[in-house]
């Protein structure tokens, strides 16, 4: 799929707007909303996380390419102490963060 093939729902491109995000560089980076079960399902999301609508965010590698990803469903499940989970990881997955220098 290419980067102009990428749709993003209006409320997400609102989103990610707000978050000083325009457009190409949304196109760039692979954000796309899913509307479809199946497409969060093929991204590797379990069926408890497979809320739709979405945005889906791409995780990129240091090497350039797409590691996984990362979900915002308009409508977050809740967690054990009632919070809502605004992001989603792909099932079994974790967010790895590297700190470099002192």
């Amino acid at each position: 799929m290419n980067a102009e093939d990428l749709t993003l729902l209006d409320q997400h491109r609102k989103f990610l707007r707000a978050r000083a995000v325009a457009d190409d560089v949304a196109r760039e980076r692979g954000y796309q909303s899913a509307g479809r079960k199946s497409e969060l399902e093929r991204l590797g999301f379990g069926r408890t996380q497979q809320l739709i609508p979405a945005l889906t965010i791409p995780i990129w590698s240091v090497r350039g390419a797409i590691e996984s990803y990362q979900l915002r469903p308009d409508q977050p499940r809740m967690d054990k102490k009632a919070k809502p989970r605004k992001y989603e990881l792909k099932a079994g997955g974790k967010m790895l963060w590297m700190f470099i220098g002192a």
